[in-house]
């Protein structure tokens, strides 16, 4: 007890300014003792005598916290006046700095508004976290998601211990009629009754559905963003009644924006039937529900997972001949899987935003380092008159950390400047696009980052001055810090660096380049150019079966190829790289005919007659569709030249019969044609395996239109309006676009990724030759006298800048090394990102090196010609 008396009396002494506080405890202390000692006090005094010490004690405490507090913040606010006051002297300088600063941190805060909106952007859902979306699995074929069958939504319901609720929905556009308002296509939703509640919403207004109103409501939830763009966000709304596809439903609640692609603006029941959909087609594992799963507390998704496994099973035992009886099932957490496939891209571009600040971090490092000249001198002296180190350290960091502060301020701006142009980039590529936003999140990371750039910065010059002492600074008259060894050291560390990350940053964006350019010259298999596109969806209320849609299609298909300005016009359920495909079981109809559920999955789109003379798709066997091949007509298709290989092998596909689909358990067609192969679901590869079938044939209530015209296509939209009006005026036309746009989206992750890194890249290399030069400049400075003296004795100019660069290109060598190895490294990182290009590609790893040395080796030729042109005697005089 007594040394921690000792010890808390050390610590009062040394925090307080004047005596007062060692007195007042000390006289405490010797009454107390004196008391005790000679038992003049009663034991109810002493005790009041203890207390009133102990009071006092605590007090003193309190206040020599108080003074230390003080103390402190006086020391800073000095310092903060001193590092205001020099930076204000040199507005250069800290111009300099902090635009380099401002770039590396505005960038940094850019794409952490993208990463927090993939990893961490709230969601207004009830524990978002515990929520999972359950999907099906075909490993035999290498497909990971696929949606549920009925029957199996149905069993694991029903079955399972893992959740607390399930729900499932299935997405598809509806007509939407307000009164004294045109229609409007909106995305609609089926779903069932608890899928909003297991989704953890809550209403904004009204009420979401009951367990009663599965099957047969004629209510709906509208979606909040409908609801303040259509309804004012008039919560008077509830109740009111709207025409969705022709039918009137009450609107009974309102609900809450959800993530990404599960938003939708009108929501309904009774999921378990589709529009033309036979029943039994539904019940043999017609795949097409989306279904989410509330984990129950202290339940993992591993947990889930293992229990989905023996539910398939289960499922695989009760309905063997369903389509999809083999498939495995998974579940994964929301936010994985709405961030996907973009996990990479994100990691990649967070990669690079880093590397970029780095560089900036070392340029500003590197003006430091200059800008402490005369400074060493008193810093040595501060610590020969006994200045701690940390004492002398804390200036350099205050001002590096007012650098880094203003920079962040101005980074930020920056970065909310240049978010627009990145949500371009990122809207049709990104399904979290919506979340992206300056929020206090990003801005607390940005805080973070110009906190820990300032400390960094700060650092290397500042650990530089403590090493000084009297006699050196005599020695050397204050000679800067950049002019010892260990400064020169220190900048060629910090060169060698910049071009190391910059070389990486060049590498990695040409590699991108390349790939994106590689990728977007791929041929197609179609001709996208003057192609308009728009969508129209027909309301089952008004067009119930598959003679009512396909008399329709055809009219249109006809109206349009006829209009004005159309060279050729057709319909498709999903244009070449629209981002939408549908898939059905299929099998020869020769021999042993697989089961149903062993059949393999093929690529199938409906189209009317005249779709691949519109698109120009060439016909290599065979015939097109006409209007004659109706319902009434024997079932007919046509197959890409991929699947006339896969299927014919050395025997002509032509004329035989396929079995497609699982109506009835599966439909036999005859092939009538082979058409070239197209890259339907992206530019990277064609599909293996790919069926077309006329439309009449196949009821479809979705269809886009795609007409090719002799002008500018998107010019012919209001020509596609009043075709559409002249058929059924109550039909909106959405989605209106180009083909060639539309192919241009398909390549938004790939453009993304180039842009952005290839910014990085520039800026980089920008900020390493800014560096080198001022590191030439610098080491030309310093060396000036002994230029002169070389001059002075026959020295040519040749050989002054041979000096210069041999020895200023020694740290640019270095880096060009490192940068290669690292380059190197993490080839097999980024290999995934690439199209036909090796990630160890050695044209573009020579190119990166080669683009560097040249404007390193511009960097250091003004500094050296200017080495060059030094009067020897004027030199001489000044030193």
């Amino acid at each position: 007890m007594r040394t921690v008396f000792q010890r808390l009396r050390y610590f009062l002494f040394r925090s307080r300014r004047d005596g007062d506080l060692r007195e007042e405890i000390e006289a405490h202390r010797m009454l107390r003792q004196d008391a005790l000692e000679r038992g003049g006090l009663a034991p109810e005094d002493a005790a009041d005598a203890s207390r009133r010490a102990l009071g006092n004690v605590a007090l003193a405490i309190d206040e020599a916290r108080d003074v230390w507090t003080i103390r402190l913040v006086d020391s800073l606010s000095l310092d903060v006046r001193l590092a205001w006051r020099g930076l204000r002297r040199s507005p250069g300088f800290a111009l300099v700095a902090i635009g380099t600063l401002a770039l590396g941190i505005g960038a940094n805060t850019a794409i952490f508004s993208v990463v927090n909106a993939a990893f961490f952007a709230p969601y207004e859902i009830e524990e978002p976290e515990h929520l999972v979306r359950l999907w099906g699995q075909d490993l035999k074929r290498n497909i990971l998601q696929l949606g549920f069958s009925v029957p199996k939504y149905e069993l694991i319901r029903d079955q399972q211990t893992s959740f607390t609720a399930v729900g499932a929905a299935t997405q598809l556009p509806q007509t939407l009629l307000l009164k004294g308002t045109e229609p409007i296509q909106v995305n609609g939703s089926l779903m069932t009754s608890s899928f909003l509640d297991a989704f953890g919403a809550s209403p904004i207004a009204g009420r979401f559905f009951r367990a009663d109103e599965e099957r047969s409501a004629s209510a709906a939830v509208i979606g909040e963003e409908i609801w303040r763009a259509r309804f004012a966000a008039n919560p008077a709304v509830i109740g009111q009644p709207i025409t969705v596809d022709g039918v009137s439903y009450a609107v009974i609640g309102i609900a809450p924006r959800l993530p990404a692609f599960w938003d939708a603006d009108i929501w309904t029941t009774n999921p378990m039937q589709l529009p033309g959909i036979p029943e039994d087609t539904i019940r043999r594992g017609f795949s097409y529900l989306q279904p989410i799963g509330r984990l129950k507390p202290g339940v993992s998704e591993e947990q889930a997972r293992r229990e989905l496994g023996v539910l398939a099973a289960r499922y695989a035992s009760a309905y063997p001949s369903n389509a999809d009886a083999a498939w495995t099932l998974t579940a994964i957490g929301l936010r994985d899987d709405i961030v996907g496939a973009s996990r990479s891209s994100l990691l990649t571009l967070l990669a690079a935003v880093g590397l970029l600040l780095m560089v900036a971090c070392a340029n500003v490092a590197n003006l430091l380092l200059v800008r402490f000249t005369g400074r060493r001198q008193e810093m040595g002296l501060r610590a020969a008159l006994g200045a701690s180190r940390g004492r002398i350290l804390r200036p350099f960091l205050v001002e590096s950390v007012m650098l880094s502060g203003a920079a962040a301020a101005v980074g930020a701006v920056f970065a909310y400047w240049a978010l627009p142009g990145l949500l371009v980039l990122a809207r049709n590529n990104l399904p979290f696009a919506n979340d992206i936003r300056i929020s206090a999140p990003v801005l607390a990371a940005t805080a973070l980052i110009a906190v820990a750039a300032g400390v960094v910065i700060g650092l290397l010059p500042a650990v530089q001055g403590p090493r000084s002492d009297v006699v050196s600074v005599i020695r050397d008259g204050g000679r800067t810090t950049a002019g010892t060894p260990g400064g020169h050291r220190a900048r060629r560390a910090i060169v060698t660096t910049q071009v190391a990350v910059s070389l990486v940053l060049l590498i990695g964006a040409g590699l991108l380049v390349t790939s994106f350019a590689r990728l977007r010259g791929q041929d197609a298999g179609f001709d996208p150019t003057k192609v308009f596109v728009a969508r129209v969806s027909l309301p089952p209320s008004t067009y119930p079966d598959s003679g009512a849609q396909s008399r329709f299609w055809l009219e249109l298909r006809a109206a349009l190829a006829n209009a004005p300005g159309a060279a050729h016009a057709t319909l498709s359920s999903q244009p070449p790289l629209s981002g939408g495909f549908t898939r059905a079981p299929y099998a020869l109809n020769e021999g042993a005919v697989p089961p149903l559920n062993e059949r393999p999955l093929g690529l199938t789109m409906s189209v009317t007659p005249g779709y691949f003379t519109t698109l120009k798709i060439p016909m290599l066997a065979g015939r097109d569709f006409t209007d004659r091949d109706t319902a009434d007509e024997p079932l007919v298709a046509i197959v890409s030249r991929a699947t006339a290989r896969k299927l014919g092998g050395d025997r002509d596909l032509l004329g035989r019969r396929i079995i497609m689909g699982s109506q009835g358990g599966g439909q036999v067609m005859e092939v009538i044609g082979v058409v070239d192969d197209v890259r339907t679901q992206s530019l990277a590869a064609t599909s293996e395996v790919e069926f077309y079938r006329p439309v009449m044939q196949r009821q479809r209530q979705v269809m886009t239109m795609l007409v090719r015209t002799a002008g500018d296509p998107a010019a012919f939209e209001s020509t596609a309006r009043h075709v559409l009006a002249g058929l059924d005026a109550t039909l909106p036309l959405t989605g209106i676009t180009t083909h060639l746009r539309m192919v241009e989206q398909s390549l938004a992750q790939q453009r993304l990724l180039f842009v952005v890194l290839g910014v990085f890249a520039v800026l980089a290399v920008v900020l390493s030759s800014v560096g080198l030069y001022g590191v030439v400049a610098s080491f030309v400075g310093q060396r000036t006298p002994e230029i002169g003296v070389r001059v002075a004795l026959g020295a040519s100019r040749a050989q002054v800048i041979g000096i210069v660069l041999g020895q200023s290109l020694v740290p640019v060598g270095a880096g060009l090394f490192v940068g290669l190895a690292a380059a190197v490294v993490l080839a097999p990182f980024v290999k995934g990102l690439l199209f036909e290009v090796s990630p160890l590609d050695p044209v573009l790893m020579g190119s990166g090196v080669v683009l560097l040395a040249l404007a390193a080796i511009a960097a250091c030729a003004i500094p050296a010609g200017r080495a060059a042109r030094i009067d020897p005697v004027a030199a001489l005089r000044a030193d």
